[in-house]
């Protein structure tokens, strides 16, 4: 069997500012009492036995909780500035209050202010200004659930710590292809392992068939399964004559060439023809070049892949 979790015991400090706030006092303790709370205020006494100032100050030493009711008329009487003859349980608590934050150094997880307006949340005690105060014209079980230990939120428990991935060999190469891998690539498993032993003997390899069979997303993947292979790995269009001159100018600044910030792009693309010219382990995707003997001609290239 469940044991049932201890009735938490409440009481609740206020002013008897009116007639009507007295009701709002009685209402609440009235309602916390049948959701299981033992709420005790000063209504349900006649004439303590002992005496107003020892079941005043009883009630606050053995409850769990101690709700205060924020108003002007309390805030008044706390601070023991009401008119004398008049306010005594209100100031007599406010005392007992103090001596308790006080004697606990400040720590407070006891007194918990509520008001019934939102007005109200100015008369706080500045003693109380700092723990969360609940607005009961904003609704009740906010309160319900922080006096009978149910949160709001509950943590996730602590996992185990995750052991150390190796890390692959990450590369940091020059590095334009315009497109993202494909997921979903797949069935070209000879072709790729044709294209990489044609690159390693011949150093330039040309990807041909109709428009549609997936020359472009081939040429992809084959890049990104052999990034790690290049210094540079470089991706220009090459239909046109126009489309090679920019794409060498983008390469030539991706590389960092002098020639880059020329306003001949013939000079930068020059510079970026030299620069694949001069220097080893790189890979340069030629997309569409359909027209070889011009290519060949403007930029002495043979192929639509080739790699150095």
């Amino acid at each position: 069997m469940h044991s049932q979790p201890p009735v938490p015991k409440v009481f609740i400090s206020y002013s008897h500012d009116s007639r009507e706030h007295l009701d709002r006092i009685l209402a609440l303790s009235q309602r916390l009492r049948q959701g299981g709370i033992d709420c005790q205020i000063d209504q349900y006494q006649d004439s303590p036995p002992r005496g107003w100032p020892n079941w005043c100050t009883e009630q606050i030493e053995e409850s769990q909780f101690v709700l205060v009711a924020c108003t002007e008329t309390y805030l008044l009487r706390f601070r023991g500035k009401e008119v004398p003859g008049r306010g005594f349980g209100g100031t007599w608590e406010g005392h007992i209050v103090i001596q308790e934050l006080y004697n606990a150094q400040g720590r407070n997880s006891k007194f918990i202010p509520v008001v019934f307006s939102e007005d109200d949340l100015r008369h706080r005690p500045p003693p109380l200004q700092s723990a969360t105060s609940y607005d009961l014209s904003l609704g009740y079980d906010t309160l319900y659930n922080r006096l009978i230990g149910r949160r709001r939120v509950i943590e996730a428990p602590l996992g185990e710590i995750l052991p150390v991935l190796e890390r692959k060999q990450t590369f940091l190469p020059p590095w334009n292809i315009p497109h993202a891998r494909n997921p979903f690539f797949t069935g070209r498993e000879k072709v790729l392992e044709r294209l990489q032993t044609v690159l390693e003997t011949r150093r330039a390899a040309a990807l041909s068939g109709l428009g549609g069979v997936g020359k472009t997303q081939t040429a992809i993947e084959y890049a990104w399964l052999h990034r790690d292979a290049y210094q540079a790995v470089l991706w220009t269009k090459a239909e046109i004559r126009e489309d090679l001159v920019s794409g060498f100018v983008a390469i030539a600044k991706l590389l960092n060439l002098p020639q880059a910030a020329s306003t001949d792009q013939q000079a930068a693309a020059a510079a970026a023809r030299q620069w694949f010219e001069q220097n080893c382990g790189w890979l340069l995707i030629l997309d569409n070049a359909d027209d070889i003997p011009w290519f060949a001609t403007s930029f002495q290239a043979q192929q639509t892949a080739k790699s150095c």
